[in-house]
């Protein structure tokens, strides 16, 4: 699961500096004197070809993300319901993933013996995890995101200017508005930021699902899988944690998540 996440955030930071390049040639391209066509022309077919690149290395993002996830799932069952993973499912994620190596820690914080509860104690704590870090990759997104919607503000208003100033044609504008444009879409920084605030925001009400089914007593089976179900079925679209993130807020989330009212340690 670890090795796959972190060749889906390879991928995706790939993706990102390659959106950036498709921005910077596209106001490169705008601000050529007519006399530069051919240039302007070469240019233009090598930021299409640039934007198809990113779209694959997109998609391996996703596929490796969603790897990951699917991984994250069959442990969180694993942990919930004490089921062991066979050795053809062992056989398949090595031949995919190389070998495959671990500290001998647990995955999950919870005592409970396997069953409804501790699956549920597993899907609550991996939930709130996701739901802080989630926040937090929003919140970088959200930063970006108007950090790119400033600058594409501004070269309007630049462009605007010396339009004014020095009476050129309305071509350098259109130019440049395009090439800021495409690079929003290249990033898409606001679609991303959606993306984790509503995983987050999700995440949120499957703490809470989860708390109530604990607080209950004895949980039951049929209620706690249609949770782990949702929750799973949520981190589909989720995003990578950077790792300079992660290290710089583990010790808070894990202050914060020691004071989380948590479940009874035996059933």
């Amino acid at each position: 699961m670890s090795a796959c996440f972190e060749q889906a955030k390879v991928q995706l930071a790939r993706a990102e500096r390659l959106g950036w390049a498709i921005g910077g040639v596209g106001l490169i391209v705008a601000i050529l004197p007519v006399t530069w066509e051919r240039l302007a022309w070469w240019l233009g077919l090598g930021s299409l070809t640039a934007l198809l690149i990113q779209r694959v290395l997109l998609y391996w993002f996703r596929e490796r993300h969603c790897e990951g996830e699917r991984i994250k799932r069959r442990l969180i069952l694993a942990d919930g319901l004490g089921d062991e993973i066979g050795e053809e499912e062992l056989d398949d994620l090595k031949a995919e993933c190389g070998d495959l190596t671990g500290d001998g820690s647990p995955y999950t914080a919870t005592t409970l013996e396997p069953g409804a509860n501790r699956l549920a104690a597993v899907v609550r704590e991996c939930a709130w995890w996701t739901s802080k870090l989630q926040r937090l990759v929003a919140c970088r997104f959200w930063w970006r995101a108007i950090c790119t919607t400033g600058l594409f503000v501004l070269v309007i208003l630049a462009l605007l200017f010396v339009v004014a100033d020095q009476g050129l044609g309305g071509t350098g504008v259109a130019k440049g508005a395009a090439a800021i444009l495409a690079l929003l879409v290249a990033v898409d920084y606001w679609g991303r930021w959606w993306e984790c605030r509503e995983v987050s925001v999700q995440c949120e009400r499957y703490v809470e699902r989860c708390t109530g089914l604990l607080k209950n007593g004895q949980a039951d089976l049929n209620q706690v899988v249609p949770v782990a179900l949702d929750y799973c079925a949520a981190t589909v679209v989720s995003y990578p944690i950077p790792t300079s993130v992660y290290e710089g807020k583990q010790e808070h989330l894990n202050r914060l998540w020691s004071q989380v009212d948590c479940p009874p340690t035996s059933t």
